[in-house]
This record gives C-alpha cells, sequence and structure tokens, in this order.
C-alpha cells in the first residue's frame, strides 16, 4: 500500500520577537538607557530568559550595544562597569546577579560546583513551550505538557512517535489499529485512556499537528530528525488546535535555520531483517542575518517479519521524505517562513490481523483448528 504526503505552507509570520534557534551571534540594536529595559531588550532579541531582580538593576544604566555580537559578550557589554555578573542555569535562562564585593570582572561565569548554591535551579533544563500560541517556559504554563527538546530526542535515540510515547506518562500510541488496513495509515495515539471506536483519522479524540497544522493519520511514519521540541498536550485543546482533540494534542516544533552558521547532520541506524534508517540535514544563510535555507531527506525500511502461504512478504515498512525551509527576518521582530514537505510510504501487509469470531464459531456449523 502506498500513501503521498504533501504538506505546504508559507509565510509565517511572527511578529513578537522572532528570532533563529540557538544564534552563536546576534545583530544587537540596543541604545543607551535604564539597564533593566535593556535587559528585556536583549532577552527578546538572544532567544534567552534573563532573570534579574529589580532591586539589583535600581538606578543602574547600560551603554548600550550595537552590531553583531555573541550572547556571553553581549551581556559583557551591557553589564560593564557595574558590580552584576551573569551565570547560565542552563542553554536558554540566564541569571544577572551582585557580584561579592572585590574587583569589578567582565568575564562570564558558568554554573560550578562552587556557584550552583545560588542557581537552585541550574541543574534543571528550561524549556520553552508554544502549547497556547505564545512563548512560555514549561513550568509556568497551567496545563499538564511532557515536553521534549530537540538535545533530549537525539540523546535518548528516539526514531518516531512510539519512541516518544513510551517515555510520556499516560499516553499509549498503536501505529496500526489492530491490523485493520495495511500500512501505517491507522495509527492511534491515546491520552490519559481516552480513545474512540472507530479507525477513521478525523474521529479520533488526540491528533498529531507540525506546527500546529493537522496531519492526517500516518503519524509513525514521521521522522524527528529535524524537529526543535515536541510537546504532548494532555487535555482538551479545542480551543488551540481545532476538532479531534478532546483528550489532548501532539505537536512537533520544526526548527529554524541558522542565519549566521552552515550546519550538517548525518544519521544512520541498521538492524536485522533488512532494517535501516538514514536521514541528512543540511542548513546554512543565504543572506547572514536576513534569510537562510535549510534541506532534510530520511529513508526509511524494514524488512518482511512473516512470509505468507503465498510468499508475499508481511510487515514490510518503506518510507522516504524530503523537506525543505527558507527563514527569514527581514526586519526586526518580524519573521517568514515557508517549508515544503513531501513524503511517500510504501508498506506491505500486516503482520498481524483479525479473525472474526462468528467466521470460526461452532454454531454457524464451523470449526477451527489451532495452529500451535
Amino acid at each position: 500500500m502506498r500513501a503521498t504526503a504533501l504538506l505546504l505552507y508559507a509565510l509565517a509570520l511572527n511578529w513578537n520577537g522572532a528570532r533563529a534557534a540557538e544564534q552563536s551571534a546576534v545583530l544587537y540594536n540596543i541604545a543607551t538607557q535604564p539597564l533593566g529595559p535593556a535587559l528585556h531588550q536583549f532577552a527578546r532579541r538572544s532567544d534567552l530568559y534573563v532573570m534579574f531582580s529589580p532591586q539589583a538593576v535600581q538606578d543602574l544604566r547600560s551603554p548600550g550595544l550595537k552590531g553583531v555580537h555573541s550572547r556571553e559578550g553581549a551581556l559583557q557589554a551591557l553589564l560593564a562597569g557595574t558590580r552584576l555578573e551573569f551565570v547560565f542555569a542552563d542553554a536558554r535562562t540566564v541569571i544577572v546577579r551582585r557580584r561579592p564585593e572585590g574587583p569589578i570582572e567582565t568575564s562570564p561565569q558558568r554554573p560550578t560546583a562552587e556557584n550552583e548554591t545560588d542557581v537552585n535551579f541550574s541543574q534543571h533544563e528550561t524549556i520553552v513551550v508554544t502549547a497556547r500560541k505564545r512563548e512560555e517556559r514549561l513550568q509556568d504554563i497551567p496545563l499538564a505538557i511532557s515536553a521534549f527538546s530537540q538535545e533530549q530526542i537525539q540523546e535518548a535515540g528516539f526514531r518516531d512517535l512510539g519512541d516518544l510515547a513510551l517515555q510520556t506518562p499516560g499516553m499509549s500510541f498503536n501505529p496500526r489499529s489492530g491490523g485493520v488496513r495495511a500500512g501505517r495509515v491507522d495509527s492511534r495515539i491515546r491520552l490519559r485512556g481516552v480513545t474512540s471506536d472507530s479507525h477513521l483519522d478525523h474521529l479520533q479524540p488526540t491528533s498529531l499537528f507540525i506546527d500546529g497544522i493537522f496531519v492526517l493519520g500516518t503519524a509513525n511514519s514521521i521522522g524527528l530528525q529535524d524537529l526543535e521540541r515536541v510537546e504532548v498536550i494532555k487535555g482538551p485543546q479545542s480551543a488551540f488546535f481545532g476538532r479531534n482533540t478532546f483528550a489532548g494534542a501532539i505537536n512537533f516544533i520544526t526548527r529554524n535555520p541558522d542565519l549566521y552558521e552552515f550546519r550538517t547532520e548525518l544519521d544512520m541506524s541498521a538492524a536485522s531483517y533488512e532494517k535501516y534508517d538514514v536521514s541528512a540535514l543540511h542548513s546554512g544563510p543565504l543572506i547572514p542575518g536576513k534569510l537562510a535555507y535549510q534541506v532534510n531527506t530520511r529513508a526509511y525500511r524494514r524488512g518482511s517479519e512473516w512470509t505468507a502461504t503465498d510468499g508475499g512478504e508481511l510487515g514490510v515498512e518503506a518510507s522516504n521524505f524530503f523537506s525543505g525551509v527558507l527563514y527569514a527576518e527581514p526586519i526586526e521582530n518580524l519573521s517568514m517562513k515557508f517549508r515544503a514537505y513531501f513524503q511517500r510510504d510504501d508498506d506491505g501487509p500486516p503482520a498481524a490481523g483479525m479473525i472474526r469470531s462468528r467466521d470460526i464459531d461452532t454454531c454457524s456449523g464451523k470449526t477451527f483448528t489451532r495452529l500451535d
């Protein structure tokens, strides 16, 4: 059975401080002003959470900042001449605090055994989610969410939604709805035990989305290689995601290409029964600081588990996909994203099926011999 998916979405506008993820260098234009507003402006531009107490920055002014700087270098410049220092609690959170009495220094610090006591949450990763259509820290949002960052997905070796389901409390996933039809088109997601008697994709209580766009079935054939984050949102989500989200929603957030640096990734795995999974990703700037591209491709196959009496292979799965992204930040606080996605699945008959009891019961005069 073959299934082909083509997904296009263009001009995804973000007017709320759009930024390329994990930029190593950023273009700043921060005027001389009180230090508090300057730090807020730095946080929006750098895609970081900057935490400080109002008393620490009271009556302090920042000399401002212009040009392209690393995030550490920008913070050094903004805090120059003050008795403040900064530490990274994690990759996305910065804490600005008073420096102990002594000579003023400008070198950045990262949490160590000596200063971790001052940052009591430095050992926890801060994940930013967009479940309510705006950026919020996971620990601040009043929803039941299981979120996986790009680093967590890569470190754990997750390959598909089935792997994520094994690590998500209250979630179960069946890539095929009881072997009703061939292929992975009848995948069924359950959150908190809520399910549906129908195997039709548009009648399920939990649905999958990519960047907020509904995905009709084939949930388990979509790879995780080009994702920035996965959000598993539990509970009714019709207000934010529409129909088919009575039990919850799963949102795949794709990553944006870097506006300043080139990046290439290659991921390969192989196993017995002719199984392999190969993906490649390449991204980089077309116009540094303004326009970037990203291309991603994947080839996946799993060989047959069983052979039918007529010699046919059962349980074969094969997927090939390609995606391309153009990402632009023409002016400050405006971003545009165009993403095209093409996928073709070529699966054989399932290696499992159902035998209806009315076809083998003794009431109809038929008998059934067990194969074991």
